[in-house]
């Protein structure tokens, strides 16, 4: 089996390049650039994490989440919000839509993202395995 791997959805060509340069490693790391093009990507190389903004044109990471929960063959996939509102209530909102975790923009740092990366594969293949019994 490869390298896991990550379905980055951002807009932002800036944050998909340092995002994929902090993660391409020891991930594998595919792109879109709003939640439509996502939909289609993680239907057909389903990923074993997505990494999501919430403000996008067209179609927002809420929705986007929203169709990641309804779709029987994705909404297992731990979902991690990338945002540059930090307010409380955005974060919430996003927990409440199936978010599993979130991250600030402004405080993106490697050591910490690839940290939140790894707990949440690890609860991905814990909960494979529960499945499986």
């Amino acid at each position: 089996m490869g390298r896991p791997h990550i379905l980055l959805i951002d807009d932002d060509p800036f944050i998909r390049s340092l995002v994929t340069a902090m993660l391409r490693c020891e991930y594998r790391i595919s792109v879109a650039i709003d939640g439509m093009d996502d939909l289609c990507k993680a239907v057909e190389d389903p990923p074993d994490l997505v990494i999501v903004d919430l403000e996008m044109p067209q179609w927002d990471g809420l929705q986007t989440i929203n169709e990641l929960r309804t779709s029987e063959k994705l909404k297992l996939i731990p979902v991690m919000v990338l945002t540059a509102n930090s307010s409380r209530q955005t974060v919430v909102n996003a927990i409440k839509k199936g978010a599993d975790d979130y991250f600030i923009k402004t405080s993106l740092s490697r050591p910490e993202l690839l940290k939140k990366v790894r707990r949440l594969m690890d609860l991905e293949r814990q909960e494979s395995i529960r499945q499986a019994c």
